[in-house]
């Protein structure tokens, strides 16, 4: 019971740590800017804010053998963001601003299937066990799931050490499995 006890504290303690870290990223003056870029968004024509088009804009450019295995870690792309904004001044995006894709370009279909497979396999682990920590874990795995459908998350960094471990514990760690209810209160 003492070693499951300070699992709890660790994981407790990294979730406050990085609700820390998220406060300092937005202050007052970060979310006033990010709602207006949201107004902004919202009153645009194309509500993807062009990542539509720089989605098709990557899948045009990519071979075949691109598209299974991806262009690597250092893996670019040049695409016309908007008609205001030329990005080939600024040199090659490493980042693709449309959920999936992103892994897509960095390790293929490959690299989608194995993620995907593992965030399944922790969503999967975390229903079987009833601690916690296993439900916390799943339930992150889930949301960020959810937001990567739409915009990436795999560049944004305070959100990946609690994706990648919550993916660990979901996947290799040893949570209690699923008791039936009640099942601590009889004495047979």
């Amino acid at each position: 019971a003492p070693k499951r006890g300070r699992r709890s504290v660790r994981f407790t303690v990294s979730i406050l740590l990085v609700a820390m870290a998220s406060f300092l990223v937005w202050t007052p003056a970060g979310l006033q800017g990010a709602m207006s870029v949201l107004q902004e968004r919202w009153q645009q024509p194309d509500l993807s804010s062009g990542r539509a088009d720089e989605a098709n804009s990557v899948m045009e450019g990519l071979s075949t053998a691109e598209v299974i295995f991806g262009r690597g870690l250092g893996g670019a792309h040049v695409y016309d963001y908007s008609p205001e904004i030329d990005n080939r001044e600024y040199g090659p995006q490493t980042v693709v601003h449309f959920g999936p894709l992103h892994l897509v370009l960095k390790g293929g279909v490959v690299l989608l299937f194995l993620v995907s497979l593992l965030v399944l396999l922790g969503i999967v682990n975390g229903l079987r066990r009833s601690d916690i920590n296993s439900r916390a874990s799943m339930a992150t795995l889930l949301l960020f799931s959810i937001a990567n459908l739409s915009y990436t998350q795999f560049n944004v960094a305070p959100v990946l050490p609690l994706f990648w471990r919550a993916m660990g514990h979901t996947v290799l760690g040893k949570g209690e499995p699923q008791a039936e209810y009640g099942a601590e209160d009889r004495t047979d």
